[in-house]
């Protein structure tokens, strides 16, 4: 009988705060350093501006990382930028956004180290 190895929301909760991303993605878990100046600068430039016209306009709420967006037992990923709408708030709870869809974005800048996977 084959056994799932997989890895779930519920393990993906024990890892350690220790400044690295973690995620998990069909089960796999990937990990990636702390990002360089430039991908900060990015993020924080993109967020103000995302975030002033979100909130001028009321349409939802924007977060930037660490915020969990779960879309399965299977799947959890940190976004650098987080948009919900606002006829999706009702996806937010505390800690995590349950999502089927929502708007992310992942910096992916010149010298950025790519993530690497490991194993269970």
């Amino acid at each position: 009988m084959p056994v799932d190895i997989r890895l779930t929301y519920e393990d993906y909760c024990r890892l350690p705060n220790d400044g690295k991303r973690y995620e998990i993605i069909e089960g796999e878990l990937f990990v990636t350093p702390s990002p360089f100046r430039p991908h900060q600068r990015a993020v924080t430039r993109l967020t103000r501006h995302l975030s002033t016209f979100v909130e001028e306009n009321g349409l939802g709420e924007v977060f930037v990382a660490p915020f969990d967006v779960v879309f399965s037992r299977f799947d959890v990923v940190e976004p650098d930028l987080l948009y919900v709408s606002k006829g999706r708030l009702a996806l937010l709870t505390e800690k995590t956004c349950r999502a089927l869809r929502t708007w992310l974005w992942k910096s992916f800048l010149p010298r950025q180290p790519k993530r690497t996977g490991q194993s269970s």
